[in-house]
């Protein structure tokens, strides 16, 4: 905090990273993967993580998958595609380590 008592914003997470995605570039703001712990691109967003230490990732995945894992980020929205079949995307979303709310169970 500063002396006025307010919270003091990390200014490195204000920077552009880049995730080439199946050879499509993806660029967003750091702070946007933050919105998510414990997720595969959080991971890869906090210090040690390659997208904060060297600000570029590539991911040999499907970047049309991408675009809607990062609409979760961005929007707190999880979408699945309506070109792929729910197998395929829970496979994304196991691999960008996203909880599928399709498949949560009810708690009582």
């Amino acid at each position: 905090t500063n002396y006025l008592g307010t919270l003091t914003v990390d200014p490195s997470l204000e920077r552009f990273v880049e995730i080439n995605c199946g050879g499509i570039r993806f660029e967003l703001q750091l702070k946007t993967l933050q919105r998510h712990p414990d997720t595969l691109l959080w991971e890869l967003s906090i210090p040690g993580g390659e997208l904060y230490d060297n600000g570029y990732v590539f991911l040999d995945r499907d970047p049309m998958a991408l675009n809607y894992v990062l609409e979760f980020y961005r929007r707190d929205r999880l979408q699945m595609p309506n070109f792929m079949n729910e197998d395929t995307w829970h496979l994304e979303l196991e691999f960008y380590q996203i909880e599928n709310p399709a498949t949560r169970l009810p708690t009582e």
